[in-house]
């Protein structure tokens, strides 16, 4: 629930199409932040700029939920000033 009221903030000056359910991407996104899940619609919205689409559909988010979760798993801070920077 908390996810799908996120998503309607960020969505909300976003244009999709009717394949596009909010509550969908909610179900599909667990773990994701708030900061991820704006991350996501704003990704989408790049991808169907670049595919010179006028709205978001399914396939742009299908594509941006697979370069975020990419991106998580490749999130690796070895280098210990990093570390500590963060902490």
């Amino acid at each position: 629930r908390g996810r799908t009221e996120i998503l309607k903030v960020h969505g909300s000056n976003k244009k999709f199409d009717t394949d596009v359910s909010l509550e969908v991407i909610a179900m599909r996104t667990p773990g994701f932040s708030g900061a991820d899940l704006a991350n996501l619609l704003n990704e989408a919205a790049i991808l169907a700029g670049r595919r010179g689409r006028t709205g978001i559909s399914s396939k742009e988010i299908d594509d941006s939920i697979d370069r975020i979760v990419a991106g998580m798993e490749g999130t690796v801070m070895t280098d210990g000033k990093s570390k500590s920077l963060v902490a």
